[in-house]
């Protein structure tokens, strides 16, 4: 599920209908397989420059590239992101929005204070 990277199975979860009809178009355009369509939708969606340049230099007599092969050490890196930097980042995000919303801090202009956005902040 994790294949290529974060972003094409975040977009699975969250625009799955979409990157259904993707895959579907792919199959009809490139006549491929499911296997085949569903790599090169994520090798695109993981880095759509590079797999434009691919498909580009296939064209021209360059070898195909095979997305649905599972090179061992992406696998590793995927691995990595999908249990240690993503809940990593997650942490921090929600760490750093806790922090925010139970100390606001001081009002950052002088402008806002005569606006009296900032007078709850401001001690009197």
């Amino acid at each position: 599920a994790l294949r290529h990277g974060p972003v094409p199975f975040i977009t699975r979860l969250t625009n799955a209908d979409e990157y259904e009809q993707g895959v579907l178009k792919y199959m009809g355009t490139a006549k491929v397989s499911r296997a085949e369509a569903v790599g090169n939708m994520d090798a695109k969606l993981n880095n759509p420059l590079d797999w434009s340049y691919q498909k580009m230099e296939e064209k021209n007599g360059k070898p195909k590239i095979d997305y649905t092969v599972l090179d061992p050490k992406q696998a590793a890196l995927t691995s990595v992101w999908a249990l240690a930097i993503t809940p990593l980042v997650i942490n921090v995000v929600s760490s750093t929005v806790s922090q925010f919303n139970n100390e606001p801090g001081p009002c950052v202009s002088k402008a806002f204070e005569g606006l009296g956005i900032c007078s709850s902040y401001i001690p009197h």
